[in-house]
């Protein structure tokens, strides 16, 4: 068994640093329907903190789709992340930008990914 250098431990173990970001409009639009988005990361600097709370708060700040589409390839390895998917499903041509919040690799070569898409506008 390796052992963690003490700096990384300490690192490891530290005080998490937090960012916020809200939207006054979306708070006064939704009220308490209103959703709270947290995600622990290794982030280190909390300007990249704040920078990653507002592209959060871009894209959960619009209606969502929960889509299901194929794609080709085994690309279970896409589940948790934000991707831009291109296939030939309708409003996938120009690539949006989408979070995989599912991924079933088929026998047949293909993934089925369940994605949030933005249905604002420029998504």
């Amino acid at each position: 068994m390796s052992l963690v250098p003490s700096t990384v431990a300490e690192w490891l173990t530290g005080r998490a640093i937090y960012a916020q970001a809200e939207d006054a409009a979306l708070q006064a639009s939704w009220g308490d329907v209103a959703i709270e988005s947290e995600v622990l990361s290794p982030i280190a600097a909390a300007a990249d903190a704040t920078a990653e709370a507002s592209r959060q708060l871009q894209f959960l700040g619009q209606p969502l789709a929960e889509e299901t589409i194929e794609v080709g390839g085994d690309l279970g390895s896409l589940l948790g992340t934000c991707q831009r998917i291109v296939c030939d499903r309708a409003g996938y041509a120009d690539g949006p930008a989408v979070l995989v919040i599912g991924a079933e690799e088929q026998d047949s070569g293909m993934t089925r990914l369940t994605v949030l898409r933005p249905m604002g506008v420029g998504a």
